[in-house]
């Protein structure tokens, strides 16, 4: 009988073995359901032997006709020595009565190279690498720096171009591959570092950030938007600044363009102090990148070293001497009495003490510049917040003591502080200034983990949910669709996907999931659920948009949405005046070159010829309603 199961022993993930070390970590085997059905019985077990202790996994439910990388426990019983070299994982795959054995010889390393290191995410269930330069004397007593280095685009990792370094641990994120280090590559970055200074005993106020090219630019980018993260950084080769290489972009586009752009960011960068390197002769990363921020940096009298070489290309290393000398100078300041913090999304919304809860338009630009004077006094400057939040203690302030705040030269509040030390402040609609208030705004607002745009649907957990309400023909449209960006988010994020039919949509998941759904009310179930209550619908022969209708068979849309089922959560419409409509909607967008808003409303047609040519892009107000005028 045919195998319902095919193993592709090619595609295995493994942890790397470091001699005098436990093991506990996460693995991966690439598994194709080969049959029609779902398979939800599967499971992997690790054999028990000398080495490894025995271990079953039940994976996720296989879809049909479809590949999945399977996670699984791996576990030592003791610590890995020497003669472990040789030692082989034995793993079973069992589906019913089908059974396949494959093994494996894991990479045993030594104390002095760098090894490798998995976790599995929570966001998509995948596995992910990360890998350690640890200095073989640590041994935990001493707190060591830790510097984050961030590989190139197209290299899977850059932690094999530094040496060991003396009371310093070094971790190279992935960063999910080709991601920019933005959205999911974002999370990665902070999850390995979270993860490192959960397993070895790091001094919080010596860790660096550093990168190479893309890596460069993911330094810029991580740095500006947590800038009190890191005590400095050392950006090499690196991009800060849309606007060198493309400098037509659409109005709407604008906001997601400046996002990812340091430049625009760098008065973050008050207490952070930075190192840049770049080749004049650089082809790949025009040395203008490094120049303008520089001098933008200049400009603010930070402190910033910038390296540049009259006769480098693109790349010539990174374990640079000075460079490392320069970070390991660097103290960071945990309790800094003037902060600035500058964003455009809230998901960046924190700096030292200072929080921006809600920003007043959008899209836009939205500053805070605090100050703490002598006396318990705060003074603030704002720029485009509607809300924001102080987080005061003892290092900052005399408890003890009443505060006085001044926001934009008003006095705004004079007392003690809650016993939290934390205060927020809110816009009043007489004109008059900031004025206390407890906690957030009631309803439905923006905030740091609902705010859009469209690609943030994929940085919490998600799952694909193809309509199946419709025609055979509609169902197989939606069921393609999710399918396709399913690949793509493996491609494009090294990562897992769940896919269900609207069917199949449980309770558990609208608690805990995102839902990219495809389909309109007419074809998919979920969305027929909450579609009165979007604010952008579904007619029977449009796509009607506040007062705006835009008509035709081919008309479609793409929007992020607070899910009206669990406000908590998003919904991710991909859906058409019919199912035609959305046949090619992964063309929409690219999460890496091509970013896109809120929603887009698109005709077919146009966008198979010009992926920009919308009929309608934008983004929701603070409110998640529709901008006046739009």
């Amino acid at each position: 009988a045919q195998e319902s199961i095919f193993v592709n022993e090619k595609d295995v993930l493994l942890p790397h073995l470091r001699v005098g070390e436990k093991l506990t970590g996460w693995a991966h085997i690439s598994l194709v359901n080969t049959t029609d059905e779902s398979l939800n019985d599967v499971t992997i077990t690790v054999e028990e032997s000398d080495l490894f202790l025995p271990t079953t996994t039940k994976a996720y439910v296989l879809k049909a006709q479809w590949d999945s990388r399977a996670a699984f426990r791996i576990e030592t019983k003791r610590a890995v020595a020497e003669r472990d070299s040789s030692a082989r994982i034995a793993l079973v795959i069992r589906s019913g009565d089908e059974v396949h054995r494959v093994t494996r010889t894991p990479k045993v390393r030594d104390r002095e190279p760098y090894f490798t290191k998995t976790y599995h995410s929570e966001v998509d269930g995948s596995v992910q690498p990360y890998s350690l330069l640890v200095p073989s004397d640590y041994d935990g007593k001493k707190a060591a720096a830790l510097m984050i280095v961030l590989h190139g685009a197209h290299v899977k990792e850059c932690i094999g171009s530094y040496k060991p370094k003396e009371g310093m641990i070094i971790a190279s994120a992935y960063g999910r591959g080709n991601t920019g280090y933005r959205e999911i590559g974002t999370n990665d970055v902070m999850t390995v570092l979270r993860l490192v200074r959960e397993q070895y005993h790091i001094d919080e106020n010596r860790i660096y950030l550093a990168g190479h090219s893309m890596g460069g630019h993911g330094t810029w980018y991580l740095g500006m938007h947590y800038p009190d993260h890191w005590a400095a950084l050392n950006p090499m080769s690196g991009y800060g600044d849309y606007r060198i290489w493309n400098n037509k972009v659409p109005d709407w586009q604008v906001p997601l363009y400046e996002d990812r752009s340091a430049i625009f960011f760098i008065e973050n960068a008050l207490h952070l102090p930075i190192f840049d390197v770049h080749g004049v002769k650089d082809n790949d990363v025009t040395v203008k990148q490094s120049q303008r921020i520089m001098a933008e940096l200049e400009k603010l009298g930070y402190e910033a070293v910038y390296d540049e070489h009259p006769d480098r290309p693109h790349w010539w290393g990174m374990d640079f001497p000075n460079a490392i000398a320069f970070l390991k100078e660097q103290v960071r300041d945990p309790h800094p009495k003037e902060v600035i913090l500058k964003i455009n999304r809230l998901k960046y919304n924190r700096s030292y003490w200072v929080q921006i809860d809600e920003i007043e338009r959008l899209p836009g630009m939205a500053k805070v510049h605090a100050r703490i004077e002598p006396n318990n006094r705060i003074v603030v400057e704002t720029q485009n917040v509607f809300q924001y939040t102080l987080l005061l203690d003892e290092h900052l302030v005399d408890l003890k003591q009443p505060v006085t705040i001044r926001t934009n030269g008003l006095s705004n509040y004079e007392g003690k502080l809650p016993l939290s030390g934390k205060i927020s402040l809110r816009t009043q609609p007489d004109a008059k200034g900031y004025a206390v208030v407890e906690g957030p705004r009631q309803g439905l607002i923006k905030t740091r983990t609902l705010f859009g745009p469209i690609l943030d649907a994929y940085s919490t957990p998600f799952i694909y949910v193809y309509g199946t309400s419709g025609t055979a023909e509609d169902t197989e449209i939606n069921r393609r669709m999710a399918r396709q960006d399913a690949l793509d988010w493996r491609t494009w994020a090294n990562g897992n996907s769940v896919i269900k039919q609207d069917v199949e949509v449980t309770s558990e998941d609208i608690a805990a999931c995102n839902l990219i759904l495809y389909g309109g009310p007419r074809t998919n179930a979920i969305t027929a659920k909450l579609h009165d209550k979007l604010p952008i619908r579904i007619a029977e022969d449009a796509v009607v948009a506040g007062g705006r209708r835009y008509v035709g068979a081919d008309i479609g849309l793409k929007m992020i949405y607070p899910n009206p089922l669990n406000p908590d959560r998003y919904v991710l419409i991909n859906a058409g005046v019919t199912s035609g409509a959305i046949a090619e909607i992964y063309n929409i967008g690219d999460p890496l070159y091509d970013p896109i808003p809120d929603y887009v409303i698109f005709d077919r047609k146009n966008v198979a010829y010009d992926r920009h040519y919308f009929l309608e892009a934008g983004y929701f107000d603070r409110n998640w309603e529709l901008v006046s005028g739009e």
